[in-house]
């Protein structure tokens, strides 16, 4: 069993984070998201910067495990991007209570990007990991540490805001 800590970050200059510490925990406790282990799921504030393919990212969620909540630049008012985290934060609760099954091979988490000012894109990202095969030539020590990861991401659904 591995125990999580929460990761308190301060946003960069320049940078906010659309809702506080305090807030991602209620909102936990209000969705009822939880570890394996029972407790609530560490919350990580983390500062990412650029946009991506999807836009700005906000939120993710590792089933069972953790929530990462990111920094955005000042220019995003903090009213609509506070607004976009706790929607986003409610439909990604949705996903996760859904998922039921555990692989270490494969797993998948949950984003949510806010793409200009009004829409929110919600994903998941499936990493999957296959260990390499032993070859006669190899030395048997090193036989199974080569991995293969692969990584996908689906666009699940866009919501206005």
């Amino acid at each position: 069993m591995s125990w999580r800590k929460d990761l308190k970050s301060q946003p960069k200059k320049g940078r906010y984070f659309p809702i506080r510490f305090g807030d991602a925990v209620r909102l936990l406790k209000e969705y009822g998201l939880e570890q394996f282990d029972g407790n609530r799921l560490a919350i990580r504030m983390e500062n990412v910067d650029g946009e991506f393919e999807n836009g700005r990212l906000l939120i993710d969620i590792m089933p069972e495990e953790d929530l990462a909540i990111y920094s955005l630049p000042e220019e995003i008012a903090v009213g609509i991007s506070e607004r976009a985290t706790i929607l986003a934060f409610r439909e990604l609760a949705k996903v996760q209570k859904r998922i039921n099954n555990f692989d270490s091979s494969k797993y998948s988490y949950y984003c949510a990007y806010l793409k200009g000012v009004s829409e929110i894109v919600l994903t998941r990202k499936d990493i999957s990991k296959q260990k390499g095969k032993y070859r006669g030539e190899s030395k048997f020590s090193n036989a199974f540490k080569a991995k293969k990861v692969s990584r996908d991401e689906t666009v699940l659904s866009t919501i206005n805001i």
